[in-house]
This record gives C-alpha cells, structure tokens and sequence, in this order.
C-alpha cells in the first residue's frame, strides 16, 4: 500500500462518529511545509498524557500537532538525512518556544515535547514519555506502519516524508489560535 494513502480516508474524512468534532484547527499549512492542527483531546488520551505530565492538571487539554514536510524520507539513514532531522527541530522548537511563552505570559499552562526524547521540555517529574507515533494515530487518525523494530506514522499527503512534533495546552482555543496567528504573521514578516 502507498504510504501516502495509508489513512483511512473515511475516518479522515470526519466519517468516525465524535473525531470530527474534536478537531479544532484542521491540519491547516501556517507557512510553506509547516502545518499545525489543534485537537481537544479525549479523555483517554488525557489519562495517557497524565502520566507525562503527573502533576498538572489537565482538564480541556488541547494538543498542538505539527508536522514539517521534509526533504528525505525521514526513516532512512545517512548524514543529509540527520542534518534535515536537525534543522526540523530547530524549526519546530523555536515556534513551539513562541507559543509556549506568549501563553505561559497570558497566565496559561503549555509545554511541548521534545521530539528527540519524547519528554516534556520545561518541565520535569515526567514518569513517562510521550510516543509521537501513537499520538499522531489517535489524535489525526494518521496511518502506523513498521521501519524495522520501530512504528512510524504516515502522512496523508507526504508519507514518511515530514517531522512531526507535538505541544500541549489547557488555554482557552481562542488564545491559543491567536498565539498561532501571531507566530505565522511573524514567521511571513520575516
């Protein structure tokens, strides 16, 4: 099967009783290669993240998902591919940075993960770390499919092709959108 057609694309498409409902932002590009969506997250999902983060409160947890399209196929190895990796992180932690900070000055909770070693960023205490892979599945309903001894997620439109990464808020959406809105505009002034 393509990887890039790997979801399945009545759940995709909103046809998954509740799914639909939960998305927030839909995978929406804020600058060239760099999409965002905002998803309000289950209740089961919130006990996963839980255990991450164990001693804050979670409730109306939104996840921030982002995905960069990237040049190499991501599961393949070699240096070109180890200094795309690292340009992505460099990319995604300076937004997630941005965000994080204008909410965190609002007086909202926020952190992301930092897609190298599944942890929180900021914050410590964590008794276990977050799998982007398993997220990507619940949250977006992206495809999983095996690259040797580990799982990794598909892109509908770009495969194994893209970084992604992800963050976590209990802001209202409406601050949260506008924290975006403000990073994108930034980002297009640039």
């Amino acid at each position: 099967m393509d990887a890039e057609k790997s979801v399945d694309a009545s759940v995709r498409d909103g046809k998954s009783p509740g799914w639909k409902d939960r998305v927030l932002l839909d995978l929406s590009e804020i600058r060239s290669g760099f999409q965002v969506a905002v998803i309000k997250c289950p209740k089961a999902f919130v006990r996963e993240v839980q255990m991450v983060y164990p001693k804050q409160n979670l409730n109306d947890l939104l996840a921030i998902v982002t995905c960069q399209k990237a040049k190499h196929d991501l599961c393949e190895i070699g240096d070109d591919i180890e200094k795309e990796k690292d340009a992505l992180l460099v990319s995604f932690t300076r937004f997630a940075r941005r965000i994080v900070n204008q909410l965190k000055e609002a007086k909202q909770w926020a952190d992301y993960i930092d897609p190298c070693s599944g942890l929180p960023a900021t914050q410590d205490h964590a008794n276990r770390g977050y799998s982007e892979v398993d997220g990507l599945a619940v949250l977006l309903r992206f495809g999983v499919q095996s690259a040797g001894p580990c799982k990794v997620a598909t892109h509908p439109t770009w495969g194994t092709r893209f970084y992604p990464a992800t963050m976590f808020t209990t802001a209202p959406f409406a601050s949260l959108r506008s924290a975006i809105e403000s990073v994108r505009d930034g980002a297009a002034s640039k």
